[in-house]
């Protein structure tokens, strides 16, 4: 089972999650904006010394289809751009490169995506089995039930640790309903592993 937590808006409950995390023993996934990590350069680090995988989410978290934020798009080297620029802001604060692993903004992909993603030396989109939907609103008890619930072996489930969901509140509970349904966590890179 795979937790990710996409970090491209505000500080959120970022520590929170964090605090979680460490006290669950529970690795896991961020994918990071190079804005984000930018402006909260400790909780980025953090998350890389406590063994976190960092996922490029962009330098601005702009939709690369258009399709989410109903743009126009973004050319080739536009999405190129973001790509490069988000992973050398992450990198000049964490020390860490992000490749071969990209999440797209929105979810926004599609084949020409795909291509422009590959050719930018990233190899694996990380999209995910399950939204917790907690950046739309759901309150924490709602938030585990759809996690919990729609478990199932080598899912990625997303989280967000911005201040508009109760992501944060919800975590524990799910990591403790996973477990009691027999699931271990990994993060994206140990999942592809195998």
């Amino acid at each position: 089972m795979e937790l990710t937590f996409d970090a491209g808006a505000d500080l959120g409950h970022a520590d929170a999650i964090l605090d979680t995390l460490r006290a669950e023993h529970v690795t896991a996934s961020f994918g990071v904006t190079g804005t984000w990590a930018r402006a909260n350069p400790a909780q980025a680090r953090r998350m890389v010394a406590e063994g976190h995988l960092l996922i490029d989410h962009t330098q601005d978290h702009r939709s690369f289809t258009g399709v989410s934020t109903r743009t126009g798009g973004l050319s080739s080297a536009e999405r190129r751009a973001e790509i490069i620029n988000g992973d050398n802001s992450i990198f000049a604060v964490t020390g860490a490169h992000t490749a071969p692993w990209f999440r797209p903004p929105y979810g926004d992909t599609d084949s020409s995506t795909t291509r422009d993603v590959a050719a930018a030396g990233y190899r694996y989109e990380v999209l995910w089995t399950v939204d917790s939907l907690g950046w739309r609103g759901l309150p924490a008890d709602a938030i585990v039930r759809r996690c919990v619930n729609g478990a199932q072996p080598g899912a990625i489930l997303m989280f967000h640790v911005g201040s508009l969901s109760q992501d944060w509140l919800a975590l524990r509970p799910v990591i403790d309903g996973l477990r009691a349904r027999g699931y271990g966590f990994v993060t994206v890179a140990q999942l592809v592993a195998g």
